[in-house]
């Protein structure tokens, strides 16, 4: 393969970061499995965010991923988040996936659903109390999409003029 196959990353690398998510789980192939990244750390420094992409290799949902993007409180506002979203869009594509989800509590993160908008993800659904907080207060879940390969959004995969469903 010649060197445009290949995308570019600087990454600084010093001490491995530590990942600790939790005790250990027996699970069932399929099962929904969610782990705690609180005990991570980075020996070095502070970890800034975390972006990963899920997707199931078989079945019928095997072209949709899930966006998941934390970004410590230090560094928001500061486009970490929007610069995890923009690798995984690209990663999704790479994989061959058709479309991506990103679900975003409705009335505290609303950076974060700006940030989706941007990169093209538009919202489809509310789950109405479906979330609780540290405190056991109910917030709203709104569930974005974004599709991929979409003709309509430009070449940098940003949307004009979108005016929310919700």
């Amino acid at each position: 393969a010649d060197a445009g196959d290949y995308k570019e990353a600087r990454i600084i690398v010093n001490a491995a970061p530590v990942a600790d998510a939790g005790s250990d789980l027996i699970a069932a192939p399929g099962d929904i499995v969610r782990f705690g990244a609180q005990n991570s750390y980075d020996p070095d420094g502070k970890i800034a965010g975390d972006g990963t992409l899920h997707h199931r290799r078989a079945g019928a949902r095997q072209h949709v991923g899930e966006v998941r993007v934390v970004v410590a409180p230090a560094y928001r506002n500061r486009e970490v988040g929007r610069g995890l979203v923009h690798q995984l869009i690209d990663i999704a594509g790479d994989r061959g996936l058709k479309q991506l989800l990103f679900e975003v509590v409705a009335d505290t993160e609303q950076a974060a659903r700006h940030t989706a908008q941007l990169l093209g993800f538009v919202p489809v659904a509310m789950l109405p109390a479906h979330v609780r907080d540290s405190g056991g207060h109910p917030h709203d879940l709104i569930i974005m999409e974004r599709r991929l390969l979409d003709p309509g959004l430009s070449a940098d995969g940003e949307v004009e003029d979108y005016v929310p469903v919700f």
